[in-house]
């Protein structure tokens, strides 16, 4: 399952900036599906007693709500995200 890909950097940066992203070229990939599974599956514990927190969303103007579902779909297709069930 390919994890992502890099992308070209540009050749017109400064030579010590092409040696970093040389360097640390896996810092710099784009994540295409989810990292793999583990065999250790982590979860947060709440102390007992404490209540999930609950706060009311943002309001979003139209045109960045739609931006944002248009984003979280290709995201969905994409296998970036996955619903939670």
């Amino acid at each position: 399952m390919p994890l992502g890909h890099l992308h070209e950097p540009p050749k017109n940066i400064h030579p010590r900036m092409q040696e970093i992203l040389h360097e640390f070229f896996n810092l710099f990939v784009e994540r295409l599906s989810l990292l793999p599974t583990w065999k250790i599956d982590h979860g947060i514990s709440l102390k007992e007693g404490t209540e999930l927190v609950n706060v009311r969303p943002y309001k979003y103007t139209h045109y960045q709500k739609n931006e944002i579902e248009k984003q979280v779909q290709e995201m969905l297709r994409s296998g970036l995200v996955r619903p939670q069930h």
